[in-house]
């Protein structure tokens, strides 16, 4: 049988492995209906189906489930054949991870990096890159760490701070003192990057409860970390921010914590790398490196001592590097 065109494959390898054809479409960069049609035309060149469709949903027949395995191991193939031979013998060192963890934590302290003659390409985007196609060694994740046939890390568990910019603080004072500090905030403008209990970042409700939060002077909600931290900067009022995230500020005076501890989240970093690598020296002084950079301020709480060793093949699904980091 001659192979199927490649478009077809390539439209149902993304509708498998992401279990959409809109999200397939989105990836793709085409219309829905386009990928639609080229699934279409594959399932005629084979003469069998490989989707079962729902009403909102499709799911891969068994025939289709075995093709998937076959053309993801065979673009996988390509893939790193193809960027093998780009490399030079000091190959550059590709990490993918969100542009805020990029800009707030990895940028500033690039300095410290010791990979030379190689260097460090930060991918910074909120896609979650597949490290199968060799296109990245490594990726730097927030999220629970459930990253299925892959090496991870975790580098720090999440802390959140109260924080504020020093001018907010001079034109609306700190929130009262008090046996619970947090009840000080009525009155103030609070800076929100999380939805009561969506389970990535916690919001004012989770933290100070909704009857502060309803006594608050204004409440900017805003769905990401980087945004909120951004809102905070400019004077907007009070948020939580992600300690890693806020560190290089509270450093420079730019962000002034409040009197509260560090509230833990649920989520943490990881650095993730397919098994294959295990003994890439470079990916070694990468990991070096980010333990450094995700290192606790002194009298912080510490990271848990599992977090410092090599966490082996994880068995979950694999999750989004979360966008709201």
């Amino acid at each position: 049988m001659w192979l199927p065109p490649l478009n077809s494959l390539r439209s149902f390898e993304a509708a498998a492995r992401v279990g959409s054809f809109t999200r397939a479409a989105e990836e793709l960069r085409v219309t829905q209906a386009a990928v639609s049609q080229q699934v279409r035309a594959l399932e005629d060149h084979l003469g069998y189906k490989v989707f079962e469709r729902g009403l909102r949903t499709v799911v891969l027949t068994p025939r289709g489930a075995a093709l998937a395995t076959a053309i993801r191991r065979g673009f996988g193939e390509i893939a790193a054949t193809l960027a093998a031979a780009e490399r030079t013998p000091a190959a550059d060192l590709r990490l993918t991870t969100t542009g805020a963890i990029a800009a707030e934590i990895l940028l500033p302290r690039l300095d410290l990096l010791r990979i030379a003659p190689a260097r460090l390409v930060v991918d910074g985007t909120d896609l979650v890159r597949d490290l199968d196609t060799g296109a990245h060694d490594a990726a730097l994740r927030f999220g629970r760490g459930d990253y299925r046939r892959l090496e991870v890390v975790e580098l720090a568990r999440s802390f959140y701070l109260p924080v504020a910019s020093p001018a907010y603080v001079v034109a609306m004072g700190m929130p009262a003192k008090g046996p619970d500090p947090l009840a000080g905030l009525a009155g103030h403008s609070l800076v929100d990057s999380g939805a009561a209990g969506d389970g990535c970042h916690p919001s004012w409700d989770d933290v100070a409860g909704a009857d502060v939060v309803r006594r608050a002077r204004e409440r900017l909600q805003l769905g990401q970390q980087h945004l909120a931290l951004r809102a905070v900067l400019n004077g907007r009022g009070i948020g939580l921010i992600e300690r890693s995230l806020a560190a290089l500020h509270l450093a420079e005076g730019r962000l002034v914590a409040l009197p509260h501890e560090p509230i833990p989240g649920t989520h943490g970093y990881h650095l993730v790398t397919r098994t294959t690598d295990a003994k890439d020296e470079r990916l070694a002084a990468l990991l070096v490196w980010l333990e450094g950079t995700f290192a606790p301020p002194p009298g912080a709480a510490p990271q848990a001592a599992a977090g410092r060793a090599r966490a082996g093949v994880q068995a979950g699904a694999e999750t989004a590097a979360s966008g709201k980091a």
